[in-house]
């Protein structure tokens, strides 16, 4: 998937979030508005002794339930999300990315998030060889999970499940085809979910600069 195409999906969905919060808050809106004609249609009626009070208090709170509470609830919802960083499994992320030059160290940080959600960050780099190396290097993050993926999205082989004590070096080796640019995803682990790191590739054995 080209970065251009990328970028585009970014942009057509955060259309889709700014129109899908208006026309949530029009429904929260019109809910409520109906509501109170219906209390003050109540309310009138209760006034003349046509009714009694409990029935109508009780149909007043079902109405509330089912017309004011879903559109709020939807529209808290639709607020909440990953950082903005955030990606998918599918390796589509919605943020741009960080280039990584080969041989050269780059500073990552995961942060931490509310309601134990999983940040992430996302890097892509071209290949210079047919093999790389792709290396981590532990800081106050300690454990991670790391994924890479081609040019359409597709993951390449499992996830690097990866642990080590601060400035500790750990890198995996793919064959890969030159020339082509790939992605990686970086999360926090299982235990240590922020933090910082850096992150760099190339095709010989010592780590990068």
């Amino acid at each position: 998937m080209s970065s251009n195409t990328r970028e585009s999906e970014y942009s057509k969905s955060i259309k889709f979030s700014v129109v899908s919060r208006i026309c949530l808050c029009g429904e929260a809106f019109l809910s409520f508005t109906v509501l109170v004609l219906i209390i003050a249609v109540r309310l009138k009626a209760i006034s003349k002794k046509s009714v009694k009070l409990i029935p109508v208090m009780i149909v007043d709170f079902a109405l509330f339930c089912f017309l004011v509470i879903p559109g709020v609830g939807c529209e808290l919802s639709g607020s909440e999300g990953s950082s903005s960083k955030g990606g998918s499994e599918s390796g589509d992320s919605g943020s741009k990315y960080t280039v990584l030059t080969v041989n050269k160290w780059t500073n990552g940080e995961i942060v931490k998030l509310k309601d134990d959600k999983v940040d992430e960050q996302w890097f892509k780099f071209v290949a210079t060889t047919s093999t790389q190396r792709v290396y981590v290097k532990f800081s106050t993050l300690t454990e991670m999970y790391v994924y890479l993926y081609d040019a359409n999205s597709n993951q390449l082989g499992d996830k690097l499940n990866t642990s080590g004590s601060a400035s500790y070096v750990k890198y995996f080796e793919k064959s890969l085809t030159s020339g082509e640019t790939y992605y990686i995803k970086v999360t926090g682990g299982y235990w240590n979910k922020s933090g910082t790191y850096k992150i760099g590739f190339n095709s010989i054995e010592n780590e990068p600069q």
